[in-house]
């Protein structure tokens, strides 16, 4: 249906009607008299139709100014509802931080701490975060659908175009349930752990990165039997009730020490290790981003000094 008339001239009306006078409505909106006057002659010409009887000391409506008036005010309704909702959007648009993370970064101290030391800094912000595969997770991220991702180092990725913050490494400890011929030792090898059964993440949300840092096992001949869930605690559980081993990554190496029915025990030279990134796109200048990357960056400098956040 073609265009009758223009809606931005009956918002006008409306709100000369609405202050008494074109005057007042030219004060009201900041516009000049003359605009606003001229607004109202176009509309009365589009519309067909007189829609004021004006004098210089007297305005009022006409039988069809009357019947348009709702109409008008309608309009003018919708528009200010339709400003309100997109100055929210902006508003809130700065403030809610997409974050795609893998379902392995899950229950790991450097995602808590960073999410926490985001909301610390900027107390409006919104964090929602999607779980994903790592190589989903880089593709949202291209394509806008986050806008930061955490994932684990991986030479599968393709970081053209990205900028990556690694959080610092991650080294690999053998949780041993509690009888095994390994339980009594101060620290094990990779020999050790050569040809045993070794409980690990079923891979699903981040093969690549398992692939790594479990690739000096492999070589000797280890078999890995997946968890039926990727977090960390689930795998230690399950473990656990199949009496396997299974890894538990610390920060730095720890000497031997039980973690529920099991004993962790430090593997001698910590040849497995992982690592998580917080990925941006390159030259991604939006104010909620920096923010995020600063708040990354300082955890890093923070962690680097060995000055750890409080434990959760």
């Amino acid at each position: 249906m073609a265009q009758i008339f223009d809606p931005k001239l009956a918002i006008n009306f409306a709100a000369v009607v609405r202050n008494g006078s074109i005057t007042a409505a030219a004060r009201a909106m900041g516009l000049a008299q003359p605009w606003v006057s001229e607004q109202v002659r176009k509309l009365e010409l589009q519309v067909g139709e007189r829609l004021l009887e004006r004098t210089s000391r007297h305005m009022a409506l006409t039988e069809p100014g009357k019947r348009f008036l709702p109409l008008a005010e309608a309009l003018a309704e919708a528009n200010e509802a339709a400003q309100r909702f997109a100055a929210d959007m902006r508003v809130r648009g700065d403030r809610l931080i997409r974050v795609g993370a893998t379902d392995f970064t899950i229950g790991l101290e450097e995602r808590l701490w960073l999410i926490d030391r985001v909301i610390a800094h900027s107390p409006r912000a919104e964090v929602e975060i999607t779980g994903g595969k790592p190589g989903d997770l880089i593709a949202w991220l291209r394509a806008g659908q986050v806008d930061v991702a955490l994932v684990h180092f991986s030479p599968a990725f393709d970081l053209d175009g990205l900028d990556a913050l690694g959080l610092g490494p991650r080294y690999a400890h053998a949780l041993v349930p509690c009888g095994d011929a390994l339980a009594d030792r101060d620290a094990v090898t990779l020999a050790d752990l050569a040809k045993r059964r070794i409980m690990i993440s079923p891979g699903r949300s981040d093969k690549p990165a398992r692939s790594m840092a479990l690739a000096p096992l492999e070589k000797l001949g280890t078999e890995f039997v997946p968890a039926p869930d990727e977090n960390r605690q689930s795998i230690a559980t399950f473990a656990a009730r199949q009496r396997l081993i299974c890894f538990w990554y610390y920060r730095e190496r720890r000497e031997r020490h039980a973690v529920g029915s099991q004993i962790c025990i430090p593997i001698e030279g910590c040849p497995l290790r992982t690592e998580m990134a917080v990925v941006r796109r390159h030259g991604d200048t939006r104010g909620k981003i920096v923010r995020f990357w600063s708040a990354a960056e300082g955890l890093i400098a923070q962690l680097s000094a060995g000055n750890a956040p409080d434990a959760w």
